[in-house]
């Protein structure tokens, strides 16, 4: 990596510990961040305050520190902008089309659609008539087309409250679009996929937990995947979304995929984002696989030689930490540890914790990996309980 000179989308903990790795390889990294107060900002790093999302300057600074590659990873928030300006300025990664096309929840439900895949009912407008003739016999979701982590989602469960939903899910997205979805009944999990030269050729399934504080936000993932038994109905859905995933015209690298089996044992897939899933899935990806995903793409779309990961026979399991309130952090410690166990708090003494009311606010995570699937979910819980946090 020692040609590669790297922005990345984001200020995270997330985008940082992919480039203390790409650092370790011989890259030069850079971070663009809106927020001065970011992860990174206190950090000794190529910190610019700039919006990732205001091409011009970003396109500015692109060509005076002489970069060529640019990544983000467990977040679609700059995704838009990363493939404009990969598009504009000829470099490698993800391209404009396809970073539209994905980060837009109703033209990936039309497309799939269009290709014959089981889809939930769906409509994309924001005309109250249309939408209230839509759900009148329908229990359903109101969404932004554009957001992730959960933001603005809305199940509709007090039909008087439409315009109240509307306005909620329209303030998470950028392009001021909605998508209302049927409420689809079954078995819900996900996957990690990826892709070599225009074809799908990894997916990884795994188990989802979630947040006792919002049960639409996923607050763990865990695998193998366990919650379906059939071999037979394992292959079929990793056939599915290896389709999919070629027919949304993926080229390199992971896609993070949320999907449902129905009640009549029919993949179906809600959700399709071109980077690495977050809730810790890059670090359950990592030690299961025996591959850094992160790595193999920045690597794979740079020329560099990649890793093959392997279904390995542990079970790795691990969940976010999650606060029920805003406020100035004055102490924070947890409890119980336990073997096998690693856990990571990002907020310190004195900084700001914020309500977990999207997949963005977690203040750390727990993760572990063993034999057993219920004695991992006991520690965790037990982790998770005896977190103190005091604010001032």
């Amino acid at each position: 990596m020692k040609k590669l000179r790297i922005l990345f989308f984001g200020g995270t903990y997330f985008n940082y510990q992919v480039a203390l790795k790409c650092t370790s390889l011989g890259a030069t990294c850079f971070f663009s961040d809106a927020n001065k107060d970011c992860f990174v900002s206190n950090k000794d790093t190529n910190f610019i305050n700039i919006n990732f999302n205001d091409r011009n300057k970003i396109i500015r600074f692109i060509k005076k520190k002489k970069i060529n590659f640019l990544y983000t990873t467990q977040s679609d928030v700059g995704l838009k902008s990363l493939g404009y300006i990969n598009s504009k300025l000829k470099l490698p990664g993800t391209n404009y089309t396809l970073a539209k096309r994905l980060t837009n929840k109703a033209e990936i439900r039309k497309i799939l659609t269009k290709k014959k895949f089981v889809q939930p009912k769906f409509l994309s407008s924001i005309n109250l008539m249309k939408i209230k003739n839509f759900i009148k016999l329908k229990k359903c979701f109101i969404k932004p087309v554009d957001s992730s982590g959960s933001r603005g989602v809305n199940f509709i469960n007090n039909k008087k409250k439409i315009k109240e939903y509307i306005s909620n899910s329209l303030k998470y997205s950028r392009t001021k679009k909605i998508i209302i979805e049927e409420k689809i009944n079954g078995i819900e999990f996900g996957a990690q996929t990826f892709s070599i030269n225009g074809k799908c050729k990894y997916v990884f399934l795994h188990d989802d937990y979630m947040s006792s504080l919002n049960k639409n936000i996923p607050n763990g993932h865990s695998m193998p995947f366990f919650s379906i038994k059939k071999k037979l109905l394992k292959l079929k859905i990793e056939n599915e979304i290896k389709r999919a995933i070629d027919a949304l015209k993926v080229i390199n690298g992971p896609c993070n995929v949320d999907c449902i089996l129905t009640n009549k044992n029919e993949p179906m897939i809600l959700e399709v984002s071109p980077r690495m899933g977050a809730t810790c899935l890059t670090e359950i990806i990592r030690i299961y696989s025996g591959v850094d995903w992160d790595i193999n793409t920045i690597n794979l779309w740079n020329g560099f030689k990649i890793k093959f990961p392997k279904h390995k026979n542990k079970i790795v399991l691990a969940k976010v930490f999650e606060s029920k309130y805003n406020g100035i952090v004055n102490s924070i410690r947890i409890k119980k540890k336990y073997k096998n166990t690693y856990n990571k708090i990002f907020i310190k003494k004195g900084e700001f914790i914020q309500k977990f009311t999207d997949g963005s606010k977690l203040f750390g995570y727990t993760l572990t990996h063993g034999t057993s699937l219920n004695k991992m979910l006991h520690k965790v819980n037990k982790t998770i309980s005896s977190i103190s946090v005091k604010l001032k």
